[in-house]
């Protein structure tokens, strides 16, 4: 067998375009990128959170539409952090400017009883939040269409994330006397930090760009991506080990010189993309049996962008700056210039709130200590500074949450024994007790029709049915005809060896998957 690969991102900029031309080519090959991705015998639509590369795709799928663009958008309800993150406001307004047929969804902190399952299809533990949002929205617009079409790529390729600005305002901060950059490093390390309020997510901007202004180019990119830093990482781990390779070093060494923002997209299209925004959406969206297509990153879109010169992505500190001219006449100034905002959750304010009692229990002493994998006092303090906003420490107690809820799946399910007190053991005792789901639906104005007055949770999908022969696979592989395998087929109504995902044995087993699943990620390590 041999391995080869086929194709790379270009590495020479083409010079001498002006900048209308570029806007044209970009314009023509966003409308073909589009159009070629609505082909299909299914129904389709598009995720819409109301920024520029989501409205995009919808403005040009509604150009080669006889039909209105069925879009689904997500937003949260509560206080300041969650107004922060609420963009069905903008998704409304495109859906009005479109005619879309729109529907949102709303979310709450207690939508946190989803991560089991959902680090279950995932595979692996991950600290950007992105995953759960996009479940839900996929799961939501799967009651309609089979086929959705996301935005996703669009900062990659044109300049839109705040990191890229990273050296525009580094030349500028190296210009000030070496006595005042002393000072003002010092006050930043004192700075309270949290990204899910106004004020202090501007002063977390700050200091991210202060400890980080005097670093080279590739070490300023990994400072602004890298949960902790590497000393840290050490720090944290019991038994820190030999260091592996490392993937930034390793497309860094790979990635072309001339062009820093160039350099740092190409980075990110071998990292970033493959490894996070694109694995979490494919992963979620096939969770719910929902084809997920990226139009703007279609092939001859990407080799476009490369080509394209850093002054023409991004001028005079403005994101996006190509892009947004090629969009002028599609899309209004309030959704091209407004603020950009990540396809997330407020969960850093919601383990400081509604979710506290859950992080201290799935982070205590006696099970970090029991799990082995880190010093407990050091994971101690990395709540204590998050609640007291000295950190944001948002990412990294989301990752090692989720390190915990999936080592309990994955890791500690061989040795569970599934004892009849344990099957009827109530909520209460299990560590992610959460009142029920409150995920509310709502049918945008262009359609009332599609009002729902109970959450899309109604029914489980195939997913759901797999993740449940995944447990019944595992308890049959590890200890026979375990107490766990015939509680799931007494209770599902199955005969030995029948597949759950068929039939009425499908439907039965609907009956049973939840008590499963809870027993699959309540049990501590044994």
């Amino acid at each position: 067998m041999r391995e080869w690969r086929y194709w790379r991102l270009p590495e020479r900029m083409t010079q001498g375009v002006s900048e209308r031309e570029w806007s044209e080519r970009v314009r023509v090959q966003l409308e073909e990128s589009v159009r070629m991705q609505m082909v299909s015998d299914v129904p389709i639509g598009a995720f819409l959170s109301g920024g520029v590369d989501s409205s995009a795709v919808v403005g040009l799928m509604a150009r080669h539409s006889q039909q209105p663009i069925r879009t689904y958008a997500i937003g949260f309800a509560g206080g300041e952090a969650e107004a922060l993150y609420n963009e069905l406001p903008y998704a409304r307004r495109v859906a009005e400017l479109f005619s879309t047929q729109h529907r949102e969804i709303l979310v709450r902190p207690d939508v946190v009883a989803l991560l089991p399952k959902l680090l279950w299809h995932m595979d692996e533990p991950l600290s950007d939040t992105a995953f759960i949002t996009t479940f839900l929205v996929s799961e939501f617009a799967r009651q309609d269409v089979k086929v959705i079409l996301s935005g996703v790529g669009g900062d990659e390729l044109f300049g839109g994330y705040r990191r890229y600005l990273g050296g525009h305002y580094a030349m500028r901060y190296r210009r000030l006397p070496e006595w005042l950059r002393r000072s003002a490093g010092f006050a930043a390390r004192h700075l309270p930090v949290d990204r899910h309020s106004g004020v202090l997510n501007t002063l977390r901007l700050a200091k991210g760009f202060l400890a980080s202004a005097e670093m080279t180019a590739d070490e300023r990119y990994r400072s602004y991506l890298q949960v902790l830093d590497r000393q840290a990482v050490a720090a944290l781990l019991i038994e820190p080990g030999k260091a592996g390779p490392d993937p930034l070093e390793r497309a860094f060494a790979a990635a072309g010189n001339e062009d820093e923002l160039n350099r740092m997209f190409a980075v990110d299209a071998e990292t970033q993309l493959p490894d996070d925004l694109l694995l979490l959406t494919d992963k979620m969206s096939m969770a719910v049996s929902l084809e997920c297509r990226v139009p703007l990153l279609d092939h001859q879109l990407v080799e476009l962008a490369a080509a394209m010169p850093l002054s023409i992505k991004v001028r005079h500190g403005r994101l996006k700056h190509l892009m947004k001219a090629s969009l002028a006449d599609l899309l209004p100034d309030d959704i091209l210039n407004r603020k950009k905002r990540g396809f997330g959750t407020p969960m850093g304010a919601w383990l400081k709130r509604e979710l506290a009692p859950l992080l201290r229990r799935l982070l205590a002493a006696e099970v970090v200590n029991s799990r082995g994998l880190f010093h407990h006092s050091l994971v101690d303090r990395l709540m204590a500074d998050h609640e007291a906003s000295r950190i944001d420490g948002t990412d990294v107690l989301l990752a090692l949450m989720n390190l915990e809820i999936w080592s309990r799946i994955y890791l500690d399910r061989a040795t569970l024994a599934m004892s009849p007190t344990n099957s009827r053991a109530t909520s209460h005792e299990h560590p992610l007790h959460l009142p029920p789901l409150s995920v509310s639906a709502q049918a945008g104005r262009q359609d009332p029709a599609l009002q729902h007055d109970s959450p899309p949770y109604g029914q489980r999908s195939s997913g759901d049915r797999l993740f449940a022969r995944a447990l019944a696979a595992g308890s049959r592989g590890r200890a026979g005809d375990s107490t766990a395998l015939r509680t799931f087929r007494d209770g599902a109504g199955l005969r030995p060896g029948a597949d759950v995902a068929d039939g009425r044995s499908a439907a039965a087993a609907d009956a049973v998957v939840d008590g499963l699943f809870l027993f699959a990620v309540t049990q501590t390590a044994r």
